[in-house]
């Protein structure tokens, strides 16, 4: 399992892997993108699919700001393109300067591929996630660039409720 600590008191709770937190961090996005209030221009900027076999595909395409941090690390960040999301950062943790949903997606998404990436880590070699970013030149929103998060059969557990209420999280496929 790919552990990740998830600190307290932020948005999502009870993460243990970062197979789940990219997972849970997809699936509250998707909450917050149907919702007419929080989404009110019916932006689309994430698809997903959930398949007969659990399996998740679809992708994430938004806008961000790509820069050059300290020692030429390469920084970016994604602004949220809903309105007046409650999102709480969790204190102490893995994550704890996640300040928003769509960042969010970007670093479970960054933190699953580098770990596809090691061998060590990934003794199956599966491949499910793909991160890409384009540049260009500064829009009005103040945004250079755009990143793609890709998900394609990424494995879910379902688990259902005493009352029928169903749950997924993601299914462990890391070391």
């Amino acid at each position: 399992m790919a552990a990740f600590a998830n600190g307290t008191g932020g948005t999502l709770q009870g993460i243990t892997s970062v197979e789940d937190y990219f997972a849970g961090a997809i699936n509250y996005l998707l909450s917050q993108q149907i919702n007419t209030t929080k989404n009110p221009t019916n932006l689309k900027y994430l698809t997903m699919t959930i398949n007969a076999d659990g399996l998740m595909s679809g992708q994430l395409v938004v806008p961000c700001t790509i820069t050059t941090g300290t020692a030429g690390a390469l920084l970016i960040a994604a602004p949220s393109y809903l309105t007046a999301v409650t999102w709480t950062a969790q204190s102490g943790g893995d994550a704890p300067g996640i300040t928003n949903e769509v960042q969010a997606v970007v670093d479970a998404a960054r933190r699953l591929k580098v770990l596809e990436l090691d061998s060590t880590k990934n003794t199956t070699n599966a491949k499910y996630i793909s991160i890409s970013t384009s540049m260009g030149s500064t829009n009005t929103a103040g945004t250079n660039g755009t990143i793609t998060i890709g998900f394609n059969s990424f494995p879910l557990e379902l688990t259902v409720g005493a009352n029928g209420d169903a749950s997924y999280s993601g299914k462990v496929y890391l070391a």
